[in-house]
């Protein structure tokens, strides 16, 4: 990632001219202009994330085997379709003889996260809006939380956050949850008036009423481009497909757990 260079603006700087905005009734545009000339950004942040998007696949070679993997937005791969599902199974084959794709895997492991809203249908997959911001507070060299906020040290600056607000799909950033979280961090931690402000980020995260991990009892129907030589002969194969998605806020602490159920849910369905 590239540094991000911090405004010129302390934390007690933001809260100071929200107030004078507030006290002097200034409207929307003029508190626009105000964060413009203030240089703070305006309404995207610094990055919006993890807008659904169609599937993508990924083949992965090893011991003779491979394994498409569909991940979520900004993925490297190839498109292996833009067709969606229904009652929440991938349908992406058809009476015709399949999808066509350039590499037929033996099983496919859909990591799509929040693009399974899209994808699959599967409705009980939701967006969980978290805003943060960051901030240079070298001193800083401890988490701090309550009910609402919390404070993490980075490498190089220090995460102010958050929300987590269900159903929200927007990824601008709010001028009320930054002052709601400057005020919440400030009260935990009062040094933090003086730190610099570096920027907002806005995130969606892939929540579900619970997550997904299972080798789904209906394959994918996939078939080879036309004209590339494979095992199958170029006729359509059913592929099994393991899912692993909707943990929400929680990935990092729930990673090592998942990625051991799916590989046995992966070596079950080849038969290792």
């Amino acid at each position: 990632c590239t540094p991000l260079e911090p405004l010129s603006l302390t934390v007690q700087d933001v809260l100071d001219q929200a107030a004078t905005a507030s006290a002097g009734g200034m409207s929307g545009d003029n508190i626009t202009a105000a964060r413009a000339v203030a240089g703070l950004p305006l309404g995207g942040g610094l990055g919006s994330l993890h807008t659904p998007v169609a599937a993508q696949s990924q083949a992965q070679s090893g011991a003779g085997v491979s394994v498409g993997v569909v991940l979520g937005s900004g993925a490297p791969g190839v498109v292996i379709s833009s067709t969606f599902t229904q009652s929440g199974r991938p349908t992406l084959g058809n009476s015709e003889g399949g999808v066509a794709v350039s590499v037929v895997p033996h099983l496919v492991v859909n990591c799509a996260g929040l693009g399974a809203h899209q994808l699959l249908e599967d409705k009980a997959v939701h967006p969980i809006r978290g805003q943060v911001l960051r901030v240079i507070a070298p001193w800083m060299t401890a988490s701090w939380s309550n009910t609402t906020q919390y404070i993490i040290p980075n490498r190089g600056t220090v995460v102010l956050g958050g929300t987590g607000q269900v159903g929200d799909w927007d990824t601008s950033t709010r001028e009320e949850d930054r002052l709601r979280i400057l005020r919440g961090c400030l009260d935990m931690q009062p040094s933090l008036a003086s730190a610099q402000v570096v920027g907002d980020w806005v995130g969606l995260r892939p929540g579900r009423t619970s997550v997904r991990l299972e080798l789904d009892p209906v394959p994918l129907t996939l078939a080879p481009e036309p004209g590339l030589s494979t095992s199958t002969g170029g006729s359509a194969v059913p592929v099994p497909v393991v899912h692993c998605y909707g943990h929400g806020g929680a990935g990092h602490t729930l990673a090592s757990g998942c990625v051991g159920d799916v590989v046995r849910l992966v070596k079950a369905a080849l038969h290792f």
